[in-house]
């Protein structure tokens, strides 16, 4: 299932180093989590358009790519689920959100 949101091609995109080994967000998530401390409300991941920066906590930066992947909403919240204790319909709201923030914002389009 693919969703109908197109990432704005024109977005320049620096993932935190930490992160720099690993072919997809999600799988750093998983792998530092165990590793490390990572905080939910640090920056993760920076967007750059323009004069406008755009910093993504752990969330953020998971929901950005998987978009980038053309993943439904329902998709994304099922890898979330993965790592969060959240329940499903508050997390469906904080995903589309997100993507409200980020459709407003022209990072990302709906198609």
């Amino acid at each position: 299932m693919s969703n109908n949101y197109k990432i704005n091609e024109q977005i320049i995109e620096q993932k935190d180093i930490r992160f720099s080994d690993f072919n997809n967000m999600l799988d750093g998530v998983l792998e530092l989590s165990t590793k490390d401390e990572l905080a939910a409300d640090d920056t993760y991941m920076l967007l750059f358009y323009g004069d406008q920066i755009t910093e993504l906590n752990l969330m953020g930066s998971v929901i950005w790519e998987e978009l980038k992947n053309n993943l439904s909403i329902n998709e994304i919240k099922e890898k979330l689920l993965i790592f969060l204790d959240i329940a499903e319909d508050i997390l469906v709201n904080d995903i589309q959100s997100f993507i409200d923030e980020l459709v407003e914002n022209k990072l990302v389009y709906v198609s």
